[in-house]
């Protein structure tokens, strides 16, 4: 058989709701040209055949949940944390988070095209959910995962029930000890871990905690900030060079004769951090710093693998004192 009379054949076995899928799926594929066709996207209302769905932030952690149950997931890849993220449920601002990663971030593997169609992905299916289904969100002690809930909850039509799954807690409840700062992510807990967390009591939102939650969401997406952490229980927004000095620190204690390779200072303060930013925005500051001629470099600075760097030095007595 022919590949197109084959692939003919297996258009014609979809059911109607499974054509529409696809359909809807391959538009995600296509450049968009206006805002109001994603709107139109985003409003499509599809029934599923599930009672229960769960939503998770992070490309580890949902492939750690898929693993852990049986149960629908919709995924948000992106770190949430850092860059813009003013309405990013519109194309809108989907789109303009994404220029900016371009513009900033490396794209070692040429993830970002994937991200966003993911991303868009995702929020359409948050349309899809009715009042006659059971919501479940995954969340950490993390910027990303806070700020996603509530962005989250902000985009969510209205549904049966509402419940939060805490894995900073749930970790502690199922281990019985409290491992200082772990797990700093759901990404971080191992899927048999999940599944038990998956069966304790779930934590049922009240009205007024949804409403609450909702608009600190829509107050999100009014945000110009391109970072956001989560201190002591509270999300607050930064200037992209608060962490700055953090680096420069490592740097300083690293270098010990002479350069240090990037990937290894950006592990050492990925480890470090509290707060969960990823690494490739934690590389953006280091290029941002080696362009304030702060830091030096030698070699390939389109990958964090091929470059070291050093702190740039300072003038002597003597170098000031001729210029003088």
């Amino acid at each position: 058989m022919e590949k197109s009379d084959l692939m003919k054949q297996k258009i014609d076995e979809l059911s109607e709701n499974q054509a529409k899928n696809l359909l809807l799926d391959l538009y995600t594929e296509l450049d968009a040209n206006d805002e109001s066709w994603f709107t139109e996207q985003l409003k499509h209302q599809l029934e599923w055949d599930t009672s229960t769905v769960h939503i998770v932030f992070g490309r580890t952690a949902a492939l750690s949940l898929k693993q852990a149950i049986d149960e629908r997931v919709i995924a948000f890849p992106d770190v949430l944390s850092m860059g813009p993220i003013k309405a990013i449920d519109t194309w809108k601002g989907m789109e303009a988070r994404y220029a900016w990663f371009k513009l900033h971030l490396t794209d070692t593997y040429n993830e970002f095209k994937k991200m966003k169609r993911n991303m868009m992905q995702s929020f359409r299916d948050l349309k899809r959910l009715t009042a006659e289904q059971d919501v479940v969100i995954w969340t950490c002690a993390n910027s990303a995962e806070q700020i996603g809930l509530r962005i989250v909850m902000a985009a969510l039509p209205i549904v049966q029930s509402i419940g939060v799954i805490d894995t900073y807690q749930g970790y502690r409840d199922i281990e019985q000890h409290d491992t200082p700062g772990f797990p700093r992510t759901t990404g971080e807990v191992v899927p048999e871990l999940l599944t038990k967390i998956a069966q304790l009591e779930l934590a049922m939102l009240s009205d007024e905690v949804i409403a609450t939650l909702k608009e600190e969401g829509q107050r999100w997406l009014t945000s110009e900030a391109l970072l956001h952490l989560f201190e002591a229980g509270e999300l607050t927004a930064f200037d992209e060079t608060i962490l700055d000095d953090f680096i420069l620190e490592h740097v300083e204690r690293l270098q010990v004769d002479g350069y240090v390779k990037a990937a290894e200072l950006l592990g050492e303060v990925y480890s470090t951090m509290k707060d969960y930013t990823g690494d490739n925005f934690l590389e953006y500051r280091v290029r941002a710093l080696i362009a304030q001629q702060q830091l030096l470099y030698q070699g390939d600075l389109h990958d964090m693998m091929l470059y070291d760097i050093k702190l740039a030095a300072e003038p002597s007595d003597d170098d000031v004192d001729k210029l003088l």
